[in-house]
């Protein structure tokens, strides 16, 4: 146990000096940059072998096409708003704060310096978090066969569906997972949900006109509420109609990504997961990331009988922690409804 939190204070320390870095060079800094290189180079050099686990679940900080994509995003959005930097970030700490605490109301959406503010803080590392979990299950000779169709599955990704997608980080991370697998053609379709979908299209207006439709072809959006029923709910009606196929029985989604909400609703999304689930087709993928474990063990227990899972997160290679509550990083949990 002080073995794992030693790691996760050296983890921990790591993505601070990585989010400096990746600061610097987004603001085209390049004496921070050059200093905060350094001290990564030192940290690495002294703590060589903690090193390689720590990365397991952070973005790589050489330039790749998936990275230099994100951060074009990013700083195309940026371009995009207008405020001052130490206002946003005020105002973001208090709404993740009350995010955290499950004690978020409407009026908090409604700041604007709050909402830029999360986008500067959260999009990059959130959407780096689904391509580089996806990128672990690249095919290694040892595989067995469901990472490999898994993989296979990811690299035809069309059709994506991202619940609690806040500013649309989730989508940008599959769009350069499929960038850094050489998937030159654009998603085809891609349905943002959130419950205060009004007050984030702020961020994913400007979005939409910096993807659309180079990288998606259609993005839609719409209400989505996870602690109400899926198909029953009156406020998940549109939602609903954007999942289903014509036949209205079964949805039209390769992939579905919910990131950092199922704990936020504290076991009230239970209902709509289940109807998430079971009206996907075979196939169909489902990715889940919590800052902790804890809400994913309830989503295995709950569904072992129709999902094949998989860990995408520190625990991935070592199955005898997979039980535990503590990871180096976010929790990541990818699951694959069974192809009967």
């Amino acid at each position: 146990k002080r073995r794992l939190k030693k790691r996760l204070k050296l983890h921990q320390k790591r993505i601070r000096l990585e989010t400096k870095l990746r600061h610097a060079m987004t603001r085209h800094d390049a004496r921070v940059e050059q200093e905060t290189r350094l001290a990564l180079e030192k940290f690495d050099e002294k703590h060589s072998l903690q090193q390689q686990e720590c990365t397991d679940s952070i973005a790589p900080l050489e330039e790749t096409p998936e990275r230099t994509f994100v951060l074009q995003v990013c700083s195309e959005l940026q371009r995009r708003q207008s405020g001052t930097k130490q206002v946003q970030t005020e105002q973001a700490v208090a709404l993740l704060r009350n995010m955290t605490k499950a004690t978020q109301t409407k009026t908090m959406f409604q700041d604007s310096d709050a909402l830029w503010g999360y986008t500067r803080q959260k999009f990059f590392e959130r959407a780096m978090l689904v391509c580089t979990s996806f990128l672990k299950l690249e095919p290694k000779q040892e595989d067995d066969e469901l990472k490999r169709s898994v993989w296979d599955k990811l690299c035809l990704t069309k059709r994506i569906c991202s619940i609690g997608c806040g500013p649309g980080n989730d989508a940008v991370g599959v769009a350069a997972f499929l960038k850094a697998t050489k998937t030159s053609t654009p998603l085809e379709r891609v349905v943002l949900l959130d419950w205060a979908i009004e007050e984030w299209n702020l961020v994913v207006e400007p979005l939409r006109d910096i993807v659309v439709p180079d990288v998606i072809q259609e993005l839609k959006t719409s209400s989505c509420d996870i602690s109400e029923s899926l198909l029953d709910s009156n406020g998940n009606k549109q939602a609903k109609e954007l999942l289903l196929n014509n036949n209205k029985s079964t949805t039209n989604i390769d992939v579905f990504l919910i990131s950092y909400l199922l704990t936020e609703v504290r076991g009230q999304w239970h209902d709509f997961v289940t109807e998430m689930i079971h009206t996907s087709q075979p196939g169909t993928l489902f990715y889940f990331a919590e800052p902790t474990p804890w809400q994913l063990h309830r989503v295995r227990a709950m569904f072992s009988h129709e999902l094949d899972f998989i860990w995408l997160d520190s625990s991935m290679n070592h199955p005898e922690l997979q039980p535990l509550e503590n990871r180096l990083g976010p929790g990541v949990l990818l699951g694959r409804k069974r192809i009967i």
